[in-house]
This record gives structure tokens, sequence and C-alpha cells, in this order.
């Protein structure tokens, strides 16, 4: 019997049906080179909305936001710990180092997932999913439903 996770993101709800990671293919982002097509997910809800607001003008608060419920197997993860991470890792901005360990992640596609801290809270994780894993036919968004960040948060 196989077991799902669920996973969350936010995002422009003309993006919510996007599993492609074309935005980090675009960009890049922590965890991956521009280049590397990789999806961006979060273990819980509250820290989407943090993953979101460092990336936002404190002054300005984005509309027609969505949060994406994404199912996921959860027989093909890679956890990467805190502890055997250089400090490099969480750099802000972001550096090579961490996109070393996710572009390599990416070629190798050893596993769907590949879990990695929160550089916003290390206590907390994401979930790197790689778009183009042979697993990811069992990825699957479980909910769309309609976001807006409380402006206290700035």
């Amino acid at each position: 019997m196989e077991f799902s996770h669920s996973v969350f993101r936010i995002t422009k709800d003309k993006y919510a049906n996007d599993l492609s990671g074309l935005g980090a293919f675009k960009v890049g982002g922590r965890w991956n080179s521009k280049g590397g097509f990789m999806l961006y997910t979060a273990s819980t809800i509250s820290l989407a909305v943090l993953e979101n607001l460092v990336h936002f003008n404190l002054h300005y608060l984005p509309k027609d936001m969505v949060i994406v419920k994404v199912s996921i197997p959860s027989n093909s993860f890679k956890l990467l710990e805190v502890g055997k991470l250089n400090e490099k890792w969480k750099s802000s901005p972001f550096n090579k180092y961490s996109q070393t360990i996710g572009d390599d992640w990416l070629k190798k596609q050893d596993s769907l997932v590949l879990v990695v801290p929160s550089a916003v809270n290390i206590y907390e994780y994401n979930y790197l999913i790689n778009p183009h894993h042979p697993e990811f036919k069992n990825v699957k968004i479980e909910e769309i439903i309609p976001f807006e960040f409380d402006t206290r948060l700035i």
C-alpha cells in the first residue's frame, strides 16, 4: 500500500495548476540554479506563508493568491539534515553551495522529493519536488484554496 503526504505552496491563482517547476527554471532559487526545474513546497501552510513573505515588498502584499495542497507519494524522499550542511546553505542571498546540492540531486534522480530545512525557520522543512522524476506522475493537486495575506504581517 502506498501512502501519500500533503505539502503546500502559495502562488498567484493563475499559476495554481502549474506544477512544472518553471518558475525555478527561469530564475533559480536557494536549492537550484537557473535552468533546473524544481517545485518548491512547504510542510505546512504557515511555513509557506513565511517562505513567501521573505520575497515580498513590505509595503505591498499580492492579491489573487491561493494555497495549493499537493499530494506526494511518501515512498521517495531524501532528507537533508541541518547538522550535515555547511553554514553557507542559509545565507542571504542564497549561493552556489545550496544550489549545487539541489542541482546534483535533480541530476541523480534518486528520489522524487528532497526534504530540506527552511532558511526562514530551520526547525521546519520544505519539500522540493523534481518534476522530471519518473514518480512525478503520482504527484497530484488535492485542493486549491483562495488565500489572502493578513496585512498585520507587514
